[in-house]
């Protein structure tokens, strides 16, 4: 299970995965809060 975004990561060259990962981490030193959006639900049959 996953959030769907390592199949996108996954379909990047090297160079750009890099550069998302340094924007990623940037982002993320600049503040001490991460916000996750999460959906819940029940499948029923």
């Amino acid at each position: 299970m996953g959030s769907g975004y390592r199949g996108t990561l996954a379909q990047l060259d090297a160079r750009t995965l890099a550069r998302v990962r340094e924007k990623n981490l940037v982002a993320l030193a600049g503040g001490n809060v991460i916000t996750t959006n999460v959906l819940y639900g029940i499948g029923l049959a």
